[in-house]
């Protein structure tokens, strides 16, 4: 209760702890301009890069667990704005994982690629004078400078009823079924959003993104009323670390969870589970199959020159076609 007094104005999803008569409309007084050098070593001082490897060890990512730093602050008008009080932040800024290089690039490429290809993520930057990806917060409604609405997100864990320690399906998480199921229960439009939610497992799938566990997807609570599934997030490709063999994801598709693995017997049981059209789910895993390593180039060439770029075109372009191709072989 007294950490929440301090700092419960701008808690997670929508939700503020105020005191008794305390005003809980932010103020433009709230919101502190912050110099780009001072932010830099901000997260400087967040995070001991030590020594950066392309080599990974078998690991979970997961940002709720503090495994990867991350600073939260609000943007209008291309200014930073350290955010006091109850001041409602805009941007999530995270400069990658300690010991992995250019981690921070590899999740912006991986969702710049997903978006590409049409899947609803959230959108991201990458700001190579400050060595972090920048996410735009989508449970925010900025409507003028200093003018922040919060919008209610609740991961599927929360829908579910399932505790956080067991948001992996190893250890009786939540499978996809199970998200699909919410979804029917608690969405306006469940079939919509059944289709991008599958569109967002198979890209983690076909990406070797091994975080994809419940936690790291929610549903949006308007204050109308209605319910929508969230843009994707937290997604960010393994295979520049240790190629695809022996990569698994956190949320299997049919009961497949082996990158590279995944074939047609394993998307029709997933139609079924979730229903969802059979047809429909093979012909978008082919589309996606067929179009990622070239949405994986384009995101590349977006950041061409960029620290790390290089080095990432050679690390992740081969394993992602392989994947891709592997896949395809398997649909047919």
């Amino acid at each position: 209760m007294g950490l929440l007094s301090l700092m419960g104005r701008d808690c997670p999803e929508a939700v503020s702890f105020l005191g008794v008569g305390e005003d809980p409309v932010p103020r433009a007084s709230d919101y502190v301009e912050v110099d780009e050098g001072v932010l830099g070593l901000r997260l400087s001082e967040l995070m001991d890069r030590g020594e950066a490897s392309w080599q990974a060890r078998a690991e979970h990512w997961s940002l709720g667990g503090g495994f990867q730093p991350k600073i939260a602050l609000a943007c209008f008008d291309g200014r930073w704005y350290s955010c006091e009080g109850d001041a409602a932040t805009t941007h999530i800024l995270k400069p990658g994982i300690k010991g992995r290089a250019f981690q921070s690039l590899v999740e912006h490429v991986t969702m710049r690629a997903c978006a590409l290809m049409g899947v609803e993520v959230a959108n991201t930057e990458y700001l190579d004078g400050l060595g972090a990806v920048c996410i735009e917060r989508f449970d925010r409604v900025v409507r003028r400078p200093f003018d922040v609405v919060r919008i209610h997100q609740e991961d599927f864990c929360q829908a579910c009823g399932i505790l956080p320690e067991n948001k992996y399906t190893e250890n009786r998480g939540p499978v996809a079924p199970d998200i699909a199921a919410a979804i029917d229960r608690f969405i306006d439009d469940p079939d919509t959003d059944k289709k991008a939610f599958f569109l967002m497992v198979v890209a983690n799938h076909l990406l070797g993104a091994p975080d994809g566990h419940a936690k790291n997807f929610s549903l949006l609570e308007y204050p109308d009323g209605g319910v929508r599934l969230a843009p994707m997030y937290d997604c960010a490709s393994g295979l520049p670390y240790d190629g695809p063999r022996d990569r698994r994801v956190a949320m299997g598709i049919g009961g497949v969870s082996a990158v590279g693995r995944l074939g047609i017997g394993a998307v029709t049981r997933m139609a079924k589970a979730c229903d969802l059209n059979g047809d429909w789910c093979v012909a978008k895993v082919s589309d996606l199959s067929k179009g990622l390593p070239d949405a994986v180039a384009t995101a590349l060439n977006e950041v061409s020159g960029v620290s790390g770029a290089e080095e990432l075109r050679i690390r992740l372009l081969d394993p992602v076609a392989f994947v891709c191709e592997a896949t395809l072989a398997r649909l047919r």
